[in-house]
């Protein structure tokens, strides 16, 4: 198990998925969602999850729960959908309960914690 950072976990989930065509979230990976590795890991050490993505559609499409997770989680409309990761990245902080957040993508299957 991982160190406890007594931070906010912020997962950036709102891509266009131009190239890909589809969600990247919810690709397969090693028989789950990307994100659901990312959860896992950050759920470790992480106080609380943001999760941050463009729309309504992509917030109901998240494979999460409540069921899934032990930690408090919001899932928040980025407020610059079009600004890139930075915005993102500011919807995510506002969004945080902690002074301190660890920000990562929703595809990182090989996060490291």
């Amino acid at each position: 198990m991982g160190t406890q950072l007594n931070a906010s976990g912020i997962v950036l989930a709102g891509g266009r998925s131009r190239r890909l065509g589809r969600a990247k979230a919810l690709e397969p990976f090693q028989g789950e969602p990307l994100i659901r590795r990312v959860i896992d890991r950050l759920s470790r050490i992480t106080d609380d999850l943001v999760f941050v993505v463009n729309d309504h559609e992509q917030a109901s499409a998240l494979p999460i729960s409540s069921r899934d997770i032990d930690l408090t989680y919001d899932i928040v409309i980025d407020k610059y959908p079009d600004g890139g990761s930075l915005g993102g990245i500011y919807t995510g902080l506002l969004a945080a309960n902690s002074q301190w957040a660890f920000v990562v993508a929703c595809d990182m299957p090989f996060l490291n914690v």
